[in-house]
C-alpha cells in the first residue's frame, strides 16, 4: 500500500516572492538611508567650517572693541580729546564691521534656505543711496577713501529697499 500526500506550493511561492520583494525594498531603503546619512555628515562638516570662519571673522573686530574699551576705561582720562575721539571712531568702525559680518552671514543662511522674499515698494533711489553714503562718509574720510555720487533728481522705483541697502553698504 502506498500513501501519497499532495501539497499545494502556490501559497509558498507567493510568500517567497513577497519576502524577496520586501528584502529588495529594505536593501534599497538602507542604501538611501546610508546616502542621506553621508550627506548629513557632509552638511554638518560644512556647517562646522562656516561657524569656524564666522568665529574667526568676528573675533577681530570684537578684539578691537574689547581692547579699546578697556583702554578707555583704564587710561582714557590720560588721552587728549583728539585721541579719545579717534578711539571712539575706531570702536564704532569695529562695531559696524561686526554688524556687517553678522548681516552677511544671516543673509547667506537665508539665501541657502530660499527664504529671502523681496518686499517690493516704491523707494526714492537717490534719497536712500545718499542716506547710506552719509552713514559711511566719516569712516571713508578717515580712511581716505573717496566716495563719488551724483544724483539730485528724485528717482522713484519699485524695489526691496533693505536688499538694496545691503548691496550698497557692502560696496
Amino acid at each position: 500500500s502506498t500513501r501519497s500526500t499532495i501539497f499545494d506550493m502556490t501559497g509558498q511561492k507567493v510568500l517567497d516572492q513577497i519576502i524577496l520583494h520586501t528584502r529588495t525594498e529594505l536593501k534599497n531603503k538602507l542604501k538611501k538611508l546610508q546616502k542621506a546619512n553621508e550627506e548629513m555628515l557632509q552638511l554638518n562638516d560644512t556647517k562646522d567650517r562656516f561657524i569656524g570662519i564666522a568665529y574667526h571673522d568676528l573675533q577681530s573686530p570684537l578684539a578691537v572693541i574689547m581692547l579699546l574699551s578697556k583702554v578707555l576705561l583704564n587710561d582714557g582720562y590720560q588721552y587728549s580729546p583728539e585721541k579719545r575721539i579717534e578711539t571712539y571712531h575706531t570702536l564704532y568702525d569695529a562695531s559696524l564691521q561686526m554688524n556687517e559680518l553678522i548681516k552677511n552671514y544671516l543673509n547667506v543662511n537665508r539665501i541657502e534656505k530660499g527664504s529671502i522674499n523681496p518686499i517690493l515698494v516704491q523707494v526714492d533711489l537717490i534719497k536712500l543711496t545718499k542716506s547710506i553714503i552719509m552713514r559711511y562718509e566719516d569712516i571713508a574720510q578717515r580712511k581716505k577713501i573717496p566716495i563719488f555720487f551724483t544724483g539730485n533728481a528724485r528717482n522713484i522705483i519699485q524695489m526691496d529697499g533693505e536688499c538694496y541697502s545691503q548691496i550698497i553698504e557692502n560696496l
